[in-house]
């Protein structure tokens, strides 16, 4: 979609309908704002997921939701952000991470359309903020972990952590070691950072994802320090 609100670029939908991917127009009952979707239909037999752009004003955020289904949740979650912040753009993944032997784990491969669409976005300088999920056991002393993935730290991280100190226990990626958790080799952060673009790598517990407070708190959060003028 075009970086205006309002009417797409001219022929737009009529090239992504020739794809088979269906565009729909609605106005989300919860916002009041305009909003169109992007995907494969019901026939669809390519996993090239689903794109929620908010039509209220020009884009300025990302949501991605790269393993629906597998990070249990972490969809819902992309979904409640989506709506948190005016000029967001939701982009969820078709695949299971595990479908054809991990090809559809699109976080770690270059050869999918949810990474042609993130180097889309990074051509336009729009920050991502990448959703995750892991097991309590994977590190029992957090409940949420957060870095700029290949990035360099800045005081966005800083002010999203400060704002969680009360609600959850946040390995800061940036001040300690948080294991296998920060989404220092994920593709789509990988090419942000060699075009200087902001990445934000969000990783929640299982037991964080499962408590509405715990995630209600997380998306005030995030959508509070996204929501910048």
């Amino acid at each position: 979609m075009g970086d205006t609100p309002g009417d797409p670029p001219a022929g737009l939908v009529d090239d992504l309908r020739s794809l088979g991917l269906d565009v729909e127009y609605a106005t989300d009952s919860g916002t009041g704002r305009p909003y169109a979707t992007v995907g494969g239909g019901p026939a669809a037999n390519r996993g090239w997921g689903r794109y929620v752009i908010d039509l209220s004003r020009p884009a300025r955020v990302v949501v991605q939701v790269p393993h629906p289904a597998n990070d249990l949740g972490t969809e819902v979650i992309g979904v409640q952000l989506f709506r948190e912040v005016p000029g967001a753009v939701l982009v969820i993944a078709g695949t299971h991470r595990r479908a054809a032997n991990g090809a559809g784990d699109v976080a770690h491969r270059t050869d999918s359309m949810f990474h042609a669409i993130a180097e889309e976005h990074t051509r336009r300088h729009l920050p991502q903020l990448q959703l995750h999920g892991f097991g309590d056991a994977g590190l029992p002393s957090a409940d949420l972990v957060l870095s700029a993935g290949a990035g360099d730290d800045g005081p966005l991280l800083d002010d999203i952590a400060d704002r969680l100190d009360d609600d959850l226990r946040v390995c800061r990626a940036w001040r300690h070691d948080c294991g296998d958790l920060e989404g220092r080799r994920n593709k789509q952060g990988e090419v942000a950072a060699r075009h200087g673009v902001e990445f934000l790598h969000v990783e929640l517990s299982r037991s964080a994802r499962d408590d509405a407070e715990v995630r209600a708190a997380v998306v005030r959060a995030l959508g509070d320090a996204l929501d910048r003028p």
